[in-house]
């Protein structure tokens, strides 16, 4: 079984010969280790170094910073023995010239890291600002030079091919601002409506571009939880969020396309809604340090969600021993293997403090451990 039939068997809640493997992302010091050397970083908000080359579809713009050929960017998760490569839609540069309007990065030079600052879409002129100027089909932000190499570099190595995109609350509570969205869930409701409506359609958009494109599957990142839970009430999701995802998740399903949701932290008291009203078909990454429990997940939701997960990565890919991630990765596989429809990643993404040999032996413990005629 190859790489791509592997990851399909999963995505259709199937036996393949052992759980597939992939990240939805990988930071730029992991693609260091793995190509053996320091890769580009782009610092898109500030000074747009590199942006030119990226607008010019020349390279690959991983989240997080990293610049990468089309070549470099498949053959290093292809070496590493991943078995699906996730594609991102380019950058947009009217986005960037926008000032003071959406969701606001930071770029620290001194670790090679992006963070997320704050958002400043207060009024509905800035939501109209913001329209004006971020467009699902500027440049060919799908359809470019290096995602269309990078998907027949996939395909000719027998790899799967996942199109990043969709997200609902996500988009608009960044470009709001956390504090800003929840204090205007009660006091501008129809505003908050408003961005959520655009968000959607947005990532909707970009979606289905994919979908042209030939990709497997969507995966959708929508963080709507802490390690707590909801970060706002089951009933403003089920009353002003579901409905919008439901429908970009039905029109991605008229395709004949799977859709994968990545929601961080704690999401016990909507995941139920998640499952069976918004309908999507698995759950990225299902987080321990949040009380997130693969087992049980795969218990309650496992014939109808293929499920991506869960090895630690708040402290057993950074800070444990190999023997420590071999046990936790087995430990995944003894709960949520059975019956088919795992795909063994982190708990969240590739970050930059997860070790590259806890990374690999994360990998090399599935294909040894995760076979299915094993006693």
């Amino acid at each position: 079984m190859n790489s791509r039939d592997r990851f399909l068997a999963v995505i259709n809640l199937e036996e393949p010969d052992f759980p597939s493997t992939g990240e939805g992302v990988i930071n730029p010091p992991m693609f260091n280790k793995m190509l053996g050397k320091k890769t580009a970083f782009w610092d898109l908000m500030e000074t747009n170094r590199n942006l030119d080359n990226l607008i010019n579809n020349k390279y690959i713009a991983v989240p997080y910073g990293a610049i990468l050929t089309p070549e470099e960017y498949v053959h290093s998760q292809r070496m590493i023995g991943l078995d699906w490569i996730p594609l991102f839609a380019g950058p947009s540069k009217r986005q960037v010239d926008i000032e003071g309007i959406g969701a606001k990065i930071k770029y620290n030079k001194n670790t090679d890291t992006l963070w997320y600052v704050g958002g400043n879409l207060k009024t509905k002129e800035d939501l109209e600002l913001l329209k004006d100027n971020l467009d699902p089909h500027e440049n060919e932000r799908v359809f470019n030079k290096a995602n269309k190499k990078a998907y027949q570099i996939a395909r000719r190595t027998d790899m799967g091919v996942i199109g990043v995109a969709g997200n609902v609350f996500q988009g608009a509570i960044e470009a709001c601002g956390y504090e800003t969205f929840l204090i205007y869930v009660y006091r501008q409701p129809d505003l908050i409506k408003d961005v959520l409506n655009f968000f959607s359609w947005y990532g909707g958009e970009l979606a289905k571009q994919f979908i042209d494109l030939g990709v497997d599957a969507i995966l959708s990142c929508d963080d709507m939880c802490n390690n707590k839970g909801p970060f706002i009430s089951p009933k403003h999701f089920k009353e002003m969020v579901f409905p919008l995802l439901r429908k970009q998740v039905n029109e991605i399903h008229q395709k004949s396309t799977k859709v994968i949701l990545h929601c961080c932290g704690n999401t016990s008291l909507i995941l139920d809604d998640l499952v069976n009203y918004v309908g999507i078909d698995g759950y990225h990454a299902i987080e321990p340090i949040a009380g997130m429990d693969i087992g049980i997940v795969k218990e309650k939701y496992g014939d109808k969600i293929s499920l991506f997960g869960n090895v630690d990565c708040s402290y057993t890919l950074c800070l444990g021993s190999l023997e420590d991630v071999k046990k936790e990765t087995i430990n995944v596989i003894k709960k949520a293997a059975y019956g088919g429809g795992l795909n063994i990643n982190s708990s969240n993404s590739i970050h930059n403090a997860v070790k590259f040999e806890n990374f690999q032996t994360m990998i090399k413990t599935v294909h040894k451990y995760g076979r299915y005629n094993f006693n």
